[in-house]
């Protein structure tokens, strides 16, 4: 358990894997701000470099729990690709991105997975939830 409080600065890589096979570059560098009360956790997330930067922060709420950490994240604006370019919608939030993962005490480090969420209508008339875009992550203390 990482010193029984995970509320601080943290750093770590996203690695884009499902979905970004024809992407060059697939790892993003994050910095994460936590705070921890109880097993909720909350936080904010900025990008450093890589593929995805984002300008804007994302929010972060979840659980930590033993030695298991979930939580969403969720860009304050709604990022897209369209013909080659990244395209900025700051009307609505961003798609949902699940986290999952564990801390590795020997490495004092947490290492999961994360997928993104896309509701579809079936036959146009029946939603679903898929998730076509998925990765792993990585963190430690800053």
């Amino acid at each position: 358990m990482p010193q029984n409080s995970i509320s601080g600065d943290w750093t770590g890589i996203i690695t884009y894997e499902k979905g970004y096979e024809n992407i060059p570059s697939r790892v993003l560098h994050f910095e994460m701000n936590i705070v921890q009360e109880g097993e909720k956790i909350i936080g904010v997330a900025i990008y450093a470099n890589g593929f995805g930067v984002n300008p804007e922060p994302a929010d972060i709420s979840g659980d930590f729990i033993d030695n298991r950490i979930d939580f969403l994240k969720q860009y304050r604006a709604y990022y897209y690709w369209e013909n080659g370019e990244v395209r900025i919608d700051k009307t609505k939030p961003g798609l949902l991105i699940y986290y999952r993962g564990i801390y590795i005490e020997n490495s004092k480090e947490f290492v999961g997975k994360w997928k993104v969420k896309y509701k579809v209508k079936l036959f146009g008339i029946i939603p679903i939830g898929i998730y076509p875009l998925r990765g792993s992550w990585r963190m430690s203390r800053k």
